[in-house]
């Protein structure tokens, strides 16, 4: 390994070499061309880990689209086997439609559509033949302290590839700090309902409860604030504490071993793991700094009050009075768990108000409209213009 050009990789803790790969960077904006036509179209990732919701909603992409006609393939830029690919997509989504890729394929395959799903592999499809899109999951620049990763993360904004933002924050986040030369377009942010079914919870106990448990999501990343929600958390525990209450606070989305101030560290859950413990908890925390993930979504749907960052992301995607809106000072989270905690009919009423918001939301919905930009590309001579990457 060369000196100087290494990271380490974020959740892994190895560290990988970059310096071909920042040895093949140019930041010369992509001139676009329509296809006559598209059948084909690949999404290119990191690698295919299991248990991945990126991965997952790249795969469900996928398989809308296979659904509606198009040949769809996965590539995988990092070396990886198919055969463990293969298995780990179904992990993610059994019954995946599309075909898998190895890096080895980017030398020979041909694709009327190539689709970028992280900052590094924006750059990987840039000079490549066929029309560039990039399915934009959340605004990447924030998983790196200020540097080069940081920078060059948010150049790829300005790359002139068709930008698609999965919600309205990274779309508001892009068009503010960086300089697109196309308009970036945006479909809803997703959650499968049925995988969280209604918990009936009886509010009116809550005043009397001499336990009470939460769900707190906390993952070893700043953008998850997991300093600041442990504080909240050990402090309310010792506070709970001098009321007579016993608090459990369960951690979860980190790694078995990883410290905690206080707390169970129950790490990584599956989705029927994740349902029976927001099945017997009264509250969940969620710290949504970058674009909101799909847990506050699962938490909600279950019925569980939801409490959150007011400096976070969650106002972009629920309307006011959705969930428990707090900033990180410990004086206004104690009166606002309070407030709640002695009030079963305003729970009552936060836990229905968000509910109702997400009959809105569905996988069905979003991939339809992500068909729908692609269809608009779909069946254009080679002749219409493009202007900065976007359909005239």
């Amino acid at each position: 390994m060369q000196e100087g050009y290494h990271f380490k990789d974020e959740g892994k803790g190895e560290v990988r070499d970059y310096l071909d790969f920042y040895h093949s960077i140019d930041f010369d904006p992509v001139e676009q061309s329509l296809p006559d036509r598209v059948r084909t179209l690949t999404f290119v990732l990191g690698g295919m880990l299991p248990y991945s919701g990126g991965r997952t909603s790249v795969l469900k992409l996928g398989t809308y689209l296979s659904q509606k006609g198009y040949q769809v393939a996965y590539l995988s830029y990092k070396p990886q086997s198919v055969e463990e690919m293969e298995r780990n997509a179904e992990l993610n989504l059994p019954g995946y439609l599309g075909k898998i890729l190895p890096a080895s394929a980017l030398e020979s395959y041909q694709s009327d559509v190539w689709i970028a799903t992280f900052w590094e592999s924006a750059y990987v499809i840039k000079n490549l033949h066929g029309y560039k899109m990039y399915f934009v999951q959340d605004y990447e620049p924030y998983f790196y302290d200020y540097g080069d990763q940081y920078l060059l993360a948010k150049k790829t904004y300005d790359l002139n590839l068709h930008m698609v933002s999965l919600g309205p924050w990274n779309k508001a986040m892009i068009e503010k700090n960086c300089s697109p030369l196309s308009p970036v377009d945006s479909i809803p942010f997703a959650f499968e309902p049925a995988d969280y079914p209604e918990v009936p919870r009886d509010f009116r106990k809550y005043p009397q409860k001499k336990e009470l448990s939460i769900a707190v999501y906390n993952r070893p990343t700043a953008r998850r604030a997991p300093i600041i929600t442990q504080l909240l958390m050990k402090r309310l525990e010792e506070q709970l504490q001098n009321e007579g209450i016993t608090l459990h606070v369960y951690y979860y989305g980190s790694p078995l071993g990883t410290f905690f101030a206080n707390g169970t560290n129950l790490g990584k859950l599956n989705k029927s793991e994740l349902f029976k413990l927001y099945a017997k908890c009264d509250f969940g925390m969620v710290a949504s700094m970058s674009n909101i993930s799909l847990v506050p979504f699962e938490m909600m749907h279950t019925g569980l009050p939801v409490m959150e960052f007011a400096d976070g992301t969650l106002p972009y995607f629920f309307e006011k009075g959705s969930a428990l809106l707090t900033s990180m000072d410990f004086h206004d989270f104690s009166r606002r768990f309070h407030f709640y905690l002695k009030r079963p009919k305003e729970l009552e009423k936060m836990t229905a108000f968000a509910k109702k918001q997400l009959k809105r939301t569905n996988w069905q919905r979003t991939a339809a409209a992500f068909a729908q930009i692609v269809g608009k590309i779909d069946g254009q001579s080679k002749n219409d213009s493009v202007r900065f990457g976007s359909l005239v």
